[in-house]
């Protein structure tokens, strides 16, 4: 995600998130995830098989690897784990099991389900392969589990419940490909777009409102979204939120107010509520380069657990967002610490998607 290496600088960003893969995957198969070679002496993280432009993205991997050491202390992933994903998707269950063995990559079984969550998954998969090459991939067996909300067990899925240990692989969400069901132009495109709207609007022309847009309707935990339309949508002098309504909905009236992506980096202050579990536009946001605020969230993403409190986010006391008007009156106060913020955020995303090292470090260890 940072364009500070000449190296780095070079490769296409869908390889960002490919190193970050990449290491995730190998940082699972030291634990045994799920039939994988032995983890390297003395229990250390395996970072030898990544290709040398992403060594300088190792530092990202630290909060990843904690999942790997909860794992090796509850006694690592075993044969009989592996045997029970597979017969669970092979049993109807959505998502896909994937075998690597000597740098050839084998889909076992795949069940898409609902939309093409499944297949979006390992076209990143495909990417990181196409751009690294077989030679850094470990000899693995694991479980992509496609659903919002993370399974018990060890699968990989694109979410985690914060704070659960061992808890689930973190892998990328399919959205880093492409979302075509809800007509969401592919993540590249996107990145683009983005980065055009922010050399237009630097931080300091951008609007001081807090802003927001977001459904709360279908399949949408809708509390932490109603209690922040109750907090703020008569604050009109410090924010701009609205709920939207269903996507079909909005398809029906021509996107009449429909808010793209990249319009958001308009503002400096940028709202995020989380959704069914996780949502997944936080990527999206952290390309702005804006100020990030949140309420305290109850999953975590490959993205967001590498994160940092007051550094590339900001996080209400509570989900009842009552110390938001506080938040927004001290960083107005003071522009270059809300700037530096920003600052720091984007700086992180283009470490995970314009170097684009990360998505090899998902295949070491998680999403």
């Amino acid at each position: 995600m940072a364009r500070t290496a000449p190296v780095c600088a070079a490769i296409s960003p869908p390889a960002a998130v490919a190193c970050i893969t990449t290491a995730l995957l190998i940082l699972a198969s030291g634990c045994g995830c799920v039939a994988a070679r032995a983890a390297a002496p003395g229990g250390a993280v395996p970072t030898s098989s990544l290709p040398p432009e992403c060594d300088r993205y190792s530092d990202l991997l630290g909060p990843l690897a904690v999942r790997l050491e909860a794992w090796r202390a509850a006694g690592g992933v075993n044969a009989s784990e592996g045997k029970r994903l597979r017969q669970e998707i092979e049993g109807g269950g959505e998502g896909a099991f994937v075998s690597i063995r000597n740098g050839q990559v084998h889909v076992l079984v795949k069940r898409e389900g609902f939309q093409s969550k499944t297949y979006g998954a390992l076209m990143l998969l495909h990417r990181l392969v196409s751009r690294f090459g077989r030679k850094h991939l470990p000899d693995m067996e694991f479980g992509i589990h496609r659903g919002d909300v993370p399974k018990p067990g060890a699968w990989m899925c694109f979410c985690g419940r914060r704070g659960e240990l061992p808890g689930t692989w973190l892998y990328p969400d399919f959205g880093y490909y492409a979302w075509p069901e809800i007509m969401m132009p592919p993540w590249e495109a996107i990145r683009q777009r983005t980065q055009e709207v922010v050399e237009r609007w630097p931080f300091a022309a951008r609007s001081n409102k807090m802003f927001w847009r977001g459904g709360a309707g279908k399949h949408i935990n809708t509390d932490v979204r109603g209690k922040l339309l109750r907090a703020l949508e008569n604050r009109t002098d410090i924010a701009d939120v609205q709920a939207i309504p269903p996507f079909d909905v909005l398809l029906q009236r021509g996107l009449q107010g429909f808010t793209p992506l990249w319009d958001f980096c308009k503002h400096k202050y940028i709202l995020y509520t989380e959704g069914n579990s996780y949502s997944g536009r936080l990527k999206y946001h952290v390309l702005c380069g804006s100020v990030i605020i949140s309420h305290p969230r109850k999953y975590d993403t490959m993205l967001s657990a590498l994160m940092r409190e007051g550094r590339h986010i900001v996080t209400t006391v509570d989900n009842e967002w009552s110390d938001v008007a506080q938040i927004h009156s001290r960083l107005e106060t003071n522009p270059q610490l809300a700037e530096s913020i920003g600052r720091s955020t984007a700086l992180l995303a283009n470490q995970l998607t314009a170097a684009l090292c990360a998505l090899l470090v998902v295949p070491r260890a998680r999403f």
